[in-house]
């Protein structure tokens, strides 16, 4: 009669952290749209803490938790997180201005404070997601937080009364101007179109997930839905016009039928069929960008090196290797990096008609943002994470009973392959994009997911 009662906490934690992904949704009217969800994060983490805490103390009597935090501390790629975060916080101790390094400013909410909630929320994620079930209702609470995230964005361009962020569209050109228009990219409830594009090539890749691991092929009802949200959520990703996000996508797009040709023998003409479709779409794709076809869209099919935005963010780069090369170990500190480019901008940065005021916060790229503001220390524990996922054995992933060897096969290489792809996608992306709120809670969520799925063999747990 008691088991109930001591599971009640252990339920209470997991629904504050399946509540924490929607934090992605929240908006208030501030300077900016992050110090809302930063503070909806951070509390419902919190509330998770304490729940699972006292479940810990008084509801734990055989000891599962501790055992299964004991197993989870000795696996490779949890510990390659740890690292990662361990250096990021110590480098805010010796950072440039360690008050805007720990605590961040009212912009941004980011910072080693929000870095610990990240780690806290890859944790609880990490422990309290132990079986298939609870990783399908993850991904999908992730699917359904990037569908009111556009839903919200579609509000706003109606507009109405009360949804922020749409600006610089005139009311008057109606609905489906505001969303088409050449000046206009979509943004969601995220403020920011690069955030937004970055954020939706992961819950696309997270669909696509959820759709291999359907249990039936003939669930078609599923199937329709999860296809439905693809579409539906890479119809967003084009209007934002964030060529990172798209080129990311389309890499781990690329990364999959690789996988195939590297793990399925059996399939491998057709995995090297599909790699061939998708070098030809790719490349008619850029053929036929030339041609001005009056949409957002059309910014992600052009590219120039002249454009002013690449030219700054080259220069922002430079900046940032200065200041890598000036404070090599540790960095000038997370949310210094205004400080660096202070010192070594380019004084073309401030020619009018550039960008420059994007970028005098970021580098705009994970490899020269974590040097500048971290150090090679950091760095070098950041790309352990990925190397230590590929260098991690690849065990098939137990299907349901009932299955036909092929349809197993076809289950365990999809899902495999989706989780081989979805760090190319995040790393192509990041060679040009910084991490930010929305990514980072992407990025360990699927982190976790890989510890689970890779780490526990069979993929299945029981409480």
């Amino acid at each position: 009669p008691g088991v109930r009662p001591r599971l009640l906490l252990l339920k209470v934690s997991k629904l504050f952290l399946f509540l924490s992904v929607f934090s992605v949704v929240v908006v208030t009217h501030t300077l900016y749209p992050f110090p809302g969800k930063a503070v909806f994060f951070r509390i419902t983490m919190e509330f998770s803490l304490i729940a699972l805490l006292i479940h810990w103390a008084w509801g734990d009597q055989e000891g599962q938790l501790a055992a299964r935090a004991a197993k989870l501390v000795r696996r490779p790629l949890f510990l390659a997180v740890t690292a990662f975060v361990f250096f990021f916080v110590l480098s805010s101790f010796f950072a440039y201005d360690t008050h805007a390094s720990f605590w961040s400013d009212f912009e941004r909410d980011e910072g080693a404070f929000q870095m610990l909630h990240y780690y806290l929320f890859f944790v609880l994620c990490s422990l309290l997601l132990t079986t298939e079930n609870d990783w399908k209702w993850m991904l999908r609470a992730s699917l359904g937080a990037a569908v009111l995230v556009v839903l919200y964005g579609v509000a706003a361009a109606v507009p109405l009364p009360g949804f922020i962020w749409i600006e610089g569209i005139p009311a008057e050109f109606g609905f489906w101007k505001r969303l088409v228009t050449s000046g206009f990219r979509f943004e969601g409830s995220l403020g920011n179109a690069s955030y937004a594009g970055s954020y939706l090539m992961f819950s696309i890749l997270y669909a696509l997930y959820l759709w291999a691991r359907v249990a039936r092929p003939t669930a078609w009802r599923t199937i329709l839905g999860y296809s439905t949200a693809v579409l539906f959520l890479f119809g967003a990703l084009w209007l934002s016009g964030t060529r990172a996000g798209f080129v990311g996508l389309l890499a781990a797009m690329a990364g999959l039928p690789l996988f195939v040709i590297l793990r399925a023998g059996r399939a491998r003409r057709s995995a090297v069929a599909v790699l061939c479709a998708v070098a030809v779409v790719v490349l008619v794709v850029f053929l036929i960008r030339r041609p001005a076809i009056g949409i957002s869209g059309s910014r992600i099919l052009s590219f120039s090196l002249r454009e002013s935005s690449v030219l700054v963010c080259l220069w922002a780069w430079k900046a940032a290797w200065r200041g890598f090369l000036e404070r090599p170990l540790l960095g000038w500190g997370p949310e210094n990096f205004p400080a660096v480019f202070d010192k070594y901008a380019d004084s073309r940065s401030f020619t009018p008609g550039t960008t420059f005021h994007w970028f005098f916060d970021r580098a705009h790229s994970i490899v020269f943002d974590y040097l500048a503001e971290n150090g090679i220390i950091t760095f070098l524990a950041y790309c352990s994470i990925p190397v230590t996922l590929y260098a991690t054995p690849w065990r098939k992933v137990r299907s349901g009973a009932g299955e036909s060897d092929r349809t197993t096969s076809l289950k365990v290489v999809s899902q495999q392959g989706l989780l081989f792809a979805t760090p190319i996608g995040y790393l192509t992306q990041g060679l040009v994009m910084f991490d930010a709120f929305p990514i980072y809670i992407s990025y360990f969520t699927f982190v976790a997911l890989a510890i689970f799925t890779l780490g526990n063999g069979s993929g299945h747990e029981t409480e």
